[in-house]
């Protein structure tokens, strides 16, 4: 499964990823992170990670600007 955050494109759902490994699968690639969506695009991995591992996702606490190599608080 791929899905691009920016457009919102590919479902990212928990039930989803669930589905998906039931079936024999487990595979998801993310693309496209927009800062501007940040939070709802986090909830999207963290939904997937917990339907195809049971698991919580811990939520980034800090990023890097775009070719930048400073840390930045969220």
């Amino acid at each position: 499964m791929s899905i691009e955050l920016n457009l919102g494109r590919g479902t990212a759902t928990e039930s989803k990823a669930r589905q998906i490994k039931e079936d024999g699968y487990g595979y998801w690639m993310f693309f496209a992170l927009n800062p501007k969506q940040y939070s709802s695009q986090v909830y999207k991995c963290q939904s997937v990670c917990k339907g195809l591992y049971d698991e919580e996702l811990i939520a980034p606490t800090y990023y890097y600007e775009k070719n930048s190599t400073e840390r930045k608080p969220l």
